[in-house]
């Protein structure tokens, strides 16, 4: 007996040292008298969507309101408001743990805008570093990156595959975040490379949505560990078009961009 008690023990705590879970939590706030998210919130609810997927969260998810009018209308909007969200999360085929809808909250300490509200919960699973290390795979650089090591192409700059939300820095599609992870990955893999990532867009003079933009790319290589020394940023507005003048929405399209320029240090 002494010895299966034993045994257990010494299980459980090689269990916790290669694996553990640790649960976070973050706040999304809606819009008055809607489903909808308030800007940053959406904004914020986009990358985590991104890292629930890549690490596989599950998400737990309460969701409040103000006291403004009748309670049986605000504990309904707080009930569409749970369904909404979650539908957000199952769509992107995300686990979904529990939901919890509770209603108005009344406190007078707290401004009406901050009951609007959602609370995430996730679970994270954190790995032995030595054993996740042993796991990794050989990575596969991508094609449009590979050619950048050969025949001086590094000169020309490497217009990226990334969409963003109307108006906005952030990342429209999840196609947009492998295009972003395929650059990472090129980087790397190659520490003698810098990029000079360059922000565009169409239409009319927006220095600011073009710097947004091309920072949008700097930050997600910084948050993977590239070094600061390598990267660097600008926003160029509509200064330095491929199509001129713009007669169609491809036209457009192709102004409305992130851009590249590699440098090969002693080459």
């Amino acid at each position: 007996m002494k010895t299966i008690i034993l045994s257990l023990l010494f299980s459980a705590i090689l269990l916790n040292v290669f694996s553990q879970e640790k649960q976070n939590s973050f706040n999304l706030y809606f819009k008055f008298n809607s489903t909808t998210l308030v800007k940053k919130s959406e904004t914020n609810l986009i990358h985590f969507i991104k890292d629930a997927k890549e690490n596989g969260y599950k998400v737990s998810i309460e969701t409040f309101c103000d006291s403004l009018g009748p309670k049986i209308y605000n504990d309904y909007l707080s009930s569409i408001r749970l369904k909404s969200l979650s539908t957000k999360f199952t769509s992107k085929g995300i686990s979904i743990g529990e939901l919890i809808s509770r209603g108005e909250i009344l406190d007078d300490k707290i401004s009406l805008s901050s009951n609007r509200k959602a609370i995430v919960r996730y679970t994270e699973i954190i790995i032995d570093k030595k054993q996740d290390e042993e796991n990794v795979k050989k990575v596969e650089i991508a094609e449009k990156f590979k050619n950048i090591l050969s025949n001086k192409a590094h000169l020309e700059p490497i217009v990226l595959a990334i969409q963003f939300v109307p108006g906005q820095d952030v990342f429209l599609n999840d196609s947009d975040y492998k295009e972003a992870n395929d650059l990472y990955n090129f980087l790397n893999e190659n520490k003698n490379v810098t990029a000079f990532i360059r922000g565009h867009v169409c239409c009319k003079n927006d220095p600011v949505l073009a710097t947004q933009r091309a920072y949008a790319v700097y930050n997600y290589l910084l948050n993977k560990k590239v070094e600061p020394q390598r990267l660097d940023f600008k926003g160029f507005s509509n200064t330095m078009p491929i199509a001129f003048p713009e007669y169609s929405e491809v036209e457009r399209q192709m102004n409305r961009r992130v851009d590249v320029v590699f440098k090969i240090e002693n080459l």
